[in-house]
């Protein structure tokens, strides 16, 4: 079903603030020296660590770029401790040839379950999955029926999964699962290019949570380009199938990059962002933004309340 979009004029415009410029980056460790970006962030729901999932361009034989996925945790979203080796890498064939890049974790109880793009040496990508438990030295992969979605955020509400992506018109659709290996695409977009004046040339990194309340529990964050100037916003919804968007939160005009990619969680009425931008080298970083004041036992992670 194709969702309406209704334009909200009056929307609070929330304000985000860069708590930290880089808690990971090509210096923090020789392993990261392409830089880092991508990042996706879970909470652990028995400690209420976090955990991010992040991509690094790494050099692989045979193909003209590659990527892997590393992975770090912090008590606190700011410091940050990385693990000591990447946890998918470039495969040397088949449909991972050539590595893994734009992970998206969702914690579903006890297993952080983390979807990404698998990458050949053709440059095709394909969505894969692996799963991840505390102490698991072993990952399972799966392929789950996603073609033609990329960069998709997750999150989970009772037995129903919800993902939102890109799709290749780089516009953003949605898909359902009952268990998050076999998907259905919605037919139609959510978001299309050109939906704001900053987009005319596609729409990217949708970043889905969810807040516990009555009113508009699902809240989309997503950026847009055009030949002079990028954005982000957000839209609200209370079923999925009406959108309201708000102002645009920040553009950057060329040759301001601006934020790359990122990705949000909730902690109560607050949200942190943690985001990609280039450092002065080029390379890219990660940092942290908030919205204001928040209590860490507040955050929260994609698993909604029903």
């Amino acid at each position: 079903m194709l969702l309406s979009i209704a334009l909200l004029t009056s929307a609070a415009q929330a304000q985000f603030t860069v708590e930290a410029e880089s808690v990971l980056s090509a210096a923090t460790d020789p392993m990261l020296l392409g830089g880092v970006g991508e990042p996706t962030v879970g909470v652990d729901s028995v400690t209420g660590d976090f955990g991010m999932f992040f991509s690094t361009p790494v050099i692989e034989p045979g193909c003209v770029e590659a990527f892997a996925v590393g992975h770090a945790t912090s008590p606190d979203g700011i410091n940050w401790t990385l693990r000591s080796t990447l946890v998918l890498e470039p495969s040397g064939s088949g449909a991972q040839a050539c590595g893994a890049k734009a992970p998206a974790v969702v914690v579903d109880g006890d297993r952080w379950r983390l979807f990404f793009e698998a990458l050949d040496s053709n440059g095709v990508r394909s969505m894969k999955a692996a799963s991840f438990r505390a102490g698991e030295a072993r990952r399972k992969r799966v392929m789950p029926t996603l073609a033609g979605v990329h960069h998709p955020s997750i999150a989970i509400r009772g037995t129903d999964w919800f993902l939102i992506g890109v799709d290749d018109n780089d516009d953003i659709v949605t898909a359902t699962s009952s268990n998050g290996l076999s998907w259905v695409v919605d037919p139609g977009a959510i978001l299309t290019r050109g939906v704001t004046n900053w987009s005319s040339e596609g729409l990217n990194t949708p970043a889905l949570t969810c807040i516990d309340g009555p009113m508009f529990p699902w809240v989309l964050h997503f950026g847009g380009h055009s030949p002079n100037e990028a954005g982000w916003a957000y839209a609200v919804s209370d079923d999925r199938a009406t959108w309201y968007l708000s102002p645009a939160l920040e553009i950057w005009a060329d040759p301001d990059p601006g934020w790359k990619s990122w990705d949000l969680v909730a902690a109560g009425p607050e949200f942190l962002a943690f985001f990609e931008e280039e450092d002065a080298a080029g390379l890219g970083q990660i940092g942290v933004a908030s919205t204001g004041i928040w209590d860490p036992a507040d955050v929260r992670g994609r698993v909604c309340s029903p």
